[in-house]
């Protein structure tokens, strides 16, 4: 304690010093006052020995490590949303493609899938350089369509299909794909039946049929990719009742 506030004490607020103050001679017992400080000395010392004062408590914190974690995750949320914008013109797209390919225009289906692959890039390239993006679900749905639109292409095109590796997908994304693919071509085979396009419809009931065999070779564990596979099988079974009824009227073998 300074002079400084001893003349704090003693001109604005004497009634703090108690005893040690005269306020009828305004003096001040010198030899009192030293024991009262004293004491207050001996008191601020006991309690920075205690086990519940801690010097450092202040810089226990690493402040630095606090502003790295914020940016980090300022930077993720910032990122993860530029995913689920680039991810809904992929789906987008991709389902535009489909309906595309279902009116006979392939060429802008094409178009639509070059744009959904530029997309589909940018967005690989943001996970290469941070592996938790990867938990952006809205992006494993938009390559499914993607999936899906691409093999549906090729399948009209009577192209080989691509595989995951070459579409550059997980091979849970691509089933997921392939799965809803199944759902188009039986929409197909019922506009080719109306055409009169029967051997299209056949064509696609051999393809769903010999995809079906092969699908039941795997063991699917995942909810969701169970309960895609399994509408593989009622597509199959729609695909053979139109044969069956094609079949039923003569227009078909």
């Amino acid at each position: 304690m300074g002079n400084g506030y001893l003349n704090f004490l003693f001109l604005k607020q004497p009634e703090k010093l108690g005893k040690h103050y005269n306020p009828f001679s305004r003096e001040i017992n010198l030899s009192i006052l030293a024991d009262f400080y004293h004491n207050i000395y001996s008191t601020i010392i006991f309690i920075k020995r205690t086990p519940f004062y801690h010097p450092m408590a202040a810089s226990a914190i690493d402040r630095e490590s606090f502003r790295r974690i914020n940016k980090e995750l300022k930077d993720f949320d910032g990122q993860r949303e530029i995913i689920i914008k680039d991810s809904r013109i992929i789906l987008k797209n991709s389902k535009k493609a489909i309906f595309s390919i279902h009116r006979g225009d392939i060429k802008e289906a094409e178009k639509l899938l070059r744009e959904s692959d530029a997309e589909k890039k940018k967005i690989d390239s943001m996970i290469s350089k941070n592996s938790k993006l990867l938990s952006v679900g809205a992006f494993d749905e938009a390559l499914q369509e993607y999936v899906e639109a691409v093999l549906y292409l090729l399948f009209v095109k009577k192209a080989a299909l691509k595989t995951p590796d070459q579409l550059g997908v997980s091979v849970e994304n691509y089933l997921g794909g392939m799965f809803d693919l199944t759902g188009e071509l039986v929409r197909k085979a019922i506009n080719s039946s109306i055409k009169s396009e029967f051997d299209a419809v056949t064509k696609i009931r051999d393809f769903v049929d010999e995809l079906y065999s092969e699908l039941l070779e795997f063991d699917f564990r995942s909810g969701l990719l169970r309960k895609k596979f399994d509408s593989v099988k009622y597509d199959l079974n729609k695909l053979e009742d139109i044969i069956f009824d094609l079949k039923k009227s003569g227009k078909i073998k």
